[in-house]
């Protein structure tokens, strides 16, 4: 689970004091109580909130919080990655990725999620400064790169939510959005399945393969096309005689930072400190003349 996310025992009348989100008539998920908090640790209150759970299916709901500086949320599925996203007018956008749960559980998790002022923009951390043994970046002209890849289910166009605090220039390929799902054909002609998949403007290609997992008949990979949506995906497999669906295979998400020359590490090694990326490190420098 990513640093600054945990379990932690229900206060007695704590959800009778913040909104309650997520709630199924069905069935109630595992609560999370999300925090949202300024530099000084202190309540951020009325911000408007977009929670969406990803996995198999995905669930969206966007909400405004007023005056409490936190709320409770249901997680639904629990093998679902969630992702909060916090904005206010004052703060730069605020992102909390929740590593699936595995299993439901009436144990809350508490999730913090700290807002930058607009007119600050983060720096290097403490700890990255002391390892590089005083701190201060190589100066000189130019600019170099790093590459900055995201936790599973982060989208392109969040890339620049995550990074807004470090006012960094990111530039992200859309087509990084892609996705594939491995299918289990347990009944049906092959070629006729493969023929009904690829009609569908959605799938860019369909293959039966050999999948490293359980399954009952014959593996089949459809490759979906850019834009495509997983549970338009989903609803495709479903629709379709004796085809089931069995993990779904996502494009991972990167992008690529400028920063000062001589300063890739020390922004590789800070970047990797947001628990909301996967991994940062410097590429390549590109030489640039100072104006």
């Amino acid at each position: 689970m990513a640093e600054g996310l945990e379990r932690v025992p229900l206060v007695a009348g704590l959800i009778l004091g913040v909104a309650l989100l997520g709630v199924d008539e069905c069935r109630v998920g595992t609560p999370v109580v999300v925090s949202v908090v300024d530099a000084a640790g202190a309540a951020v209150e009325s911000f408007s909130v977009r929670v969406d759970e990803r996995a198999q299916w995905t669930r969206s709901v966007t909400f405004q919080v007023d005056g409490t500086g936190s709320f409770v949320y249901f997680v639904t599925d629990p093998e679902a990655t969630v992702l909060f996203f916090v904005s206010h007018p004052d703060y730069h956008p605020g992102v909390a990725v929740l590593d699936p749960l595995a299993v439901a559980s009436s144990d809350p998790v508490a999730v913090t999620i700290p807002l930058v002022p607009v007119d600050t923009c983060l720096g290097f951390s403490n700890a990255c400064s002391t390892s590089s043994g005083g701190g201060a970046a190589t100066s000189g002209p130019g600019t170099g790169t790093v590459v900055v890849g995201m936790n599973d289910w982060v989208y392109a166009a969040e890339v620049p939510l995550i990074l807004a605090p470090y006012c960094l220039s990111v530039e992200v390929e859309e087509s990084v959005d892609s996705f594939a799902m491995w299918t289990d054909l347990v009944e049906g002609d092959l070629g006729a399945t493969l023929a009904v998949l690829e009609s569908s403007g959605m799938v860019l290609w369909a293959d039966a393969r050999g999948y490293s997992g359980e399954y009952e008949g014959t593996p089949i990979l459809v490759q979906f096309q850019v834009g495509v949506s997983i549970n338009d995906a989903q609803a495709l497999v479903q629709a379709t005689p004796g085809l089931e669906w069995l993990e779904t295979v996502l494009a991972p998400t990167w992008g690529t930072v400028e920063v000062r020359s001589g300063s890739e590490s020390l922004w590789a090694c800070t970047l990797e400190e947001d628990p909301n990326i996967e991994y940062a490190h410097g590429d390549f420098v590109l030489p640039i003349s100072s104006p």
